[in-house]
């Protein structure tokens, strides 16, 4: 049992997500109403991503920048920023995928929840600034093809 954010995982994994497996490819499947249900924590670990990657962003160009001049103690400062900033960014999606979502867009902190709709393999979208869950596309499309949430 682990406790993230204030939830236990055991009480998260029975209460919150309701998932079940697909079966075929053991993923977790969710129904518009089992993603539903998961906003409220999946929005707070998404802000954090989308900061955490951003900082990452920051980081990760200063870096560069100061490569050139060899090494320093900046240089260091930054290389274990760096690593302290990536492993923080992989707790977080680690908890969206224990969960049973992922990101698809860490700048944009796009989630996709896998699902099924007329027997085919979908993902359901969600993005910060938006209230539920709108919309979904194709398993191996690119995320320019989502498609309005009306008939799933």
């Amino acid at each position: 049992m682990q406790v993230i954010r204030g939830v236990v995982r055991m009480s998260t994994r029975n209460t919150i997500s309701h998932k079940t497996n697909d079966g075929a490819s053991g993923r977790k499947v969710f129904t518009v109403e089992m993603a539903q249900a998961t906003l409220p924590l999946v929005r707070r670990i998404v802000a954090d991503i989308v900061e955490q990657h951003s900082a990452l962003v920051r980081i990760e160009k200063s870096y560069h920048e100061t490569l050139p001049d060899g090494p320093s103690e900046l240089l260091d400062s930054l290389r274990h920023d760096r690593r302290k900033a990536a492993c923080r960014l992989n707790e977080l999606t680690d908890e969206l995928e224990f969960i049973g979502c992922e990101v698809q867009d860490f700048e944009a902190g796009l989630i996709g929840y896998p699902s099924v709709l007329d027997g085919r393999e979908i993902y359901l979208c969600w993005q910060p600034g938006e209230a539920t869950i709108v919309s979904w596309h194709e398993r191996y499309a690119g995320l320019g093809e989502r498609q309005p949430l009306t008939h799933h």
